[in-house]
């Protein structure tokens, strides 16, 4: 079945991230914490250029999508799901070990239990280059390409695909992190959404999705606020009172209980502190000599190992390090300053333009079922556009998978009949 720009399976993706991302900049000015934003009116209008830059974008990729018939066969599909499995263990037994974990269910337990001591802890660990690098992306891809060839696998394989997924949760579980477990709940739910889009269409359906779908997200709230807690390494109390000395505006402060307050504080802060960054650098900073490879931490890494060139120096993140003591890598600054870095704040909504206008190509390329590598970028598509609030996520930490993966489906958009 073939999808159009006014089908609303088609627009799903944009409605809900969109959705998210104005609730974060909203959030921003008329939550709990006290920003004290220097020029709002200039905040606001760039967050509304930005928006429509990625909506358009997304829209117009719709408009200008062609269907890729990219397809590779059941045999090929299962070694790669097989694969995948063996690769997804062996890196949950790196992290583990990463944080000084051994492999038991005993220390899950106490992940589960104080995720803030698993999260904090620290060991060497060496990386094997062909399973740690070179194979990586086919770790990446056997859960999207699983949920594509989902109808075409038997119990056996189905359950190959289902334990990959609990391993990956269990990984992220088991050090105490929060984002690759988001990063799975998204991945999961839109590549769902696309190969089997009558889960959208048919009420009951429907009405079953949004409910687990609201489950998932208190459940991951409560687990964001009990790992927060646990990392401050104090007690309940004692944490409370940590989260509650924030600079709350007054509203806040008379009209809620301390822990509802902490909570409200908790998630503004994680939400809302890399438009602090971008609100300081476009209103004290201002416009800064565009740097090559400045927008990922990953392109300061390649830049500088092969050409000999650090774009750190020079960037958003260094001055803000510098000047005013924002940790260039413990704190968000949203992927709008590590784009401005490159294009500066006249050529980001450009870049956003860009990045939407992929997005929606490769989503209907995902409605159509008919190019199985479609499912790996989109994947890392939906986790780069949730991710606009915090950094240029993708390119910093998934660059060689986002290559790779984007390689093979440019290749498969030029190929169109390959082995079927």
């Amino acid at each position: 079945m073939l999808f159009n720009k006014y089908d609303p399976v088609a627009i799903h993706p944009l409605k809900y991230l969109l959705a998210f991302l104005i609730f974060t900049e909203v959030l921003f000015f008329v939550g709990p914490i006290d920003y004290k934003i220097a020029n709002p009116p200039l905040m606001i209008f760039y967050f509304v250029i930005l928006n429509f830059a990625l909506y358009f974008g997304y829209v117009r990729g719709m408009k200008k999508f062609s269907v890729s018939t990219c397809n590779i066969n059941l045999t090929s599909i299962k070694i790669l799901l097989v694969l995948g499995l063996i690769l997804q263990i062996e890196y949950l037994l790196r992290k583990w070990a990463s944080h000084g974990l051994s492999l038991s269910t005993e220390t899950l337990m106490m992940s589960l239990a104080d995720p803030g001591a698993a999260y904090k802890g620290n060991a060497e660990v060496s990386v094997n280059v062909i399973t740690g690098i070179i194979l990586t992306p086919f770790r990446w891809a056997a859960i999207p390409i699983g949920i594509f060839a989902w109808s075409r696998l038997n119990k056996t394989f189905k359950g190959i695909v289902l334990l990959t997924v609990f391993i990956a949760a269990v990984t992220w579980l088991g050090i105490g992190t929060r984002k690759g477990l988001m990063d799975l709940i998204l991945m999961m739910y839109f590549l769902v959404i696309a190969a089997y889009p009558k889960l959208l269409r048919e009420a009951t359906k429907r009405r079953l999705l949004k409910f687990f779908a609201l489950m998932i997200i208190f459940v991951f709230v409560l687990f964001f606020l009990f790992s927060n807690i646990s990392r401050s390494g104090k007690s309940d109390i004692e944490a409370l009172k940590d989260l509650t000395k924030r600079d709350y505006k007054p509203f806040y402060t008379e009209n809620f209980s301390p822990v509802a307050l902490a909570g409200m504080g908790e998630v503004t802060g994680y939400l809302c502190h890399g438009y602090d960054a971008l609100s300081i650098s476009m209103s004290e900073i201002g416009v800064i000599t565009p740097t090559i490879g400045g927008s990922s931490m990953a392109t300061w890494l390649y830049f500088d190992r092969f050409l000999g060139y650090n774009p750190m120096p020079d960037t958003y993140m260094a001055i803000l390090e510098k000047e005013y003591q924002i940790d260039m890598f413990m704190n968000w600054h949203s992927i709008y300053l590590w784009l401005a870095n490159d294009f500066t704040f006249f050529g980001v909504p450009f870049i956003i333009f860009l990045i939407g206008y992929f997005f929606g190509g490769v989503w209907m390329d995902c409605l159509s079922r008919k190019n199985v590598f479609a499912y790996p970028v989109c994947a890392l598509m939906v986790i780069m556009v949730f991710y606009f609030f915090a950094n240029n996520q993708v390119l910093s930490f998934s660059f060689e998978i986002f290559v790779f993966s984007l390689i093979i489906y440019a290749i498969s958009r030029v190929k169109r009949n390959y082995v079927q």
